[in-house]
């Protein structure tokens, strides 16, 4: 898959699960499927790599669909899914968070409160997901008064500093 011959890919991970079904062939017609732009393909090896992988790869497979689920802007499937999780894989920090950037866009507000008093140990330097989802935070309960419906991205940026200990944006960034 990875010099380009997609058609030999999809060939072998199909000889593959015929031989015996396994959750890296599935995750590898996903992939396939994603850079085809065949969404209904994609869900299909998804759901079916997902079903099969356990531990690390299980977090890592979810995380994933999770993220492509929130491009696809599919924030209560995301929602939803999440919810129906083990405890142990909703303590993994990149899938809290993907789930937490659907939270805020579906209003579920005091679940994402909880994202800004959290201490992170796996988010790099230079990331912002967790600043924009403070902001986007801020500008939601804004919205929410009765006067604060024209407020503006700039105006919540002034009004509301993010706390240094969530702040991993680059310097360069920060203004």
């Amino acid at each position: 898959m990875e010099q380009g011959n997609y058609q030999e890919s999809d060939t072998m991970a199909k000889d593959s699960i015929t031989m015996s079904p396994n959750p890296l062939a599935y995750y590898n017609l996903a992939l396939l499927a994603k850079q085809q732009k065949d969404r209904e393909a994609f869900e299909t090896y998804s759901k079916k790599a997902l079903d099969l992988f356990t531990g690390d790869a299980l977090v890592a497979a979810s995380t994933q669909y999770f993220r492509y689920l929130l491009s696809m802007n599919e924030y209560e499937q995301i929602w939803i899914r999440y919810q129906k999780l083990p405890d142990w894989m909703k303590e993994d920090e990149r899938l809290y968070l993907v789930a937490v950037a659907a939270a805020v866009k579906i209003d579920k507000l005091d679940f994402v409160k909880g994202a800004f008093e959290k201490e992170y140990v796996y988010v790099k330097e230079g990331e912002t997901l967790i600043s924009d989802l403070w902001f986007e935070y801020h500008l939601r309960l804004e919205e929410k008064k009765p006067e604060g419906s024209n407020i503006t991205m700039e105006e919540i940026k002034r009004r509301y500093p993010i706390p240094l200990r969530i702040d991993f944006r680059m310097e360069q960034d920060k203004n």
